[in-house]
């Protein structure tokens, strides 16, 4: 996997989230007398199965990074579902750094796909 690839696979993650996230509460506001049978539902329950699986890989995919602020920046960033400004906040960084951070980062993960021959 390249670099893009992996910056895809991380932004397709945290999309995924927000559908879900979405779709849970679409899901909520349904009169439960209706059956949930529309194309719609089924649609957001296969965002729910696809997130899960999205998550555990996310989740892998960062422990493998060095601990430290890199790792924290990526954990706000894609596990907490933080904004660019909150996760550098959080980190107590600026937020040019967070960015430098993620690339960096980026191609740490690339590197190690690379050498796993994934």
């Amino acid at each position: 996997m390249c670099k893009k690839d992996i910056e895809n696979f991380l932004k397709d993650a945290l999309d995924a989230d927000i559908k879900t996230k979405a779709a849970q509460d679409a899901i909520d506001a349904l009169d439960t007398r209706r059956p949930a049978s529309t194309p719609l539902i089924y649609e957001f329950f296969q965002d729910l199965v696809s997130t899960n699986k999205h998550e555990e890989e996310v989740a892998r995919m960062i422990e493998s990074l060095p601990e430290g602020i890199l790792r924290d920046v990526f954990t706000n960033r894609y596990i907490n579902k933080m904004t660019w400004e909150d996760s550098a906040d959080a980190c107590h960084i600026s937020l040019t750094y967070a960015h430098k951070l993620h690339v960096k980062g980026l191609e740490i993960l690339q590197k190690s796909n690379q050498t796993h021959g994934d």
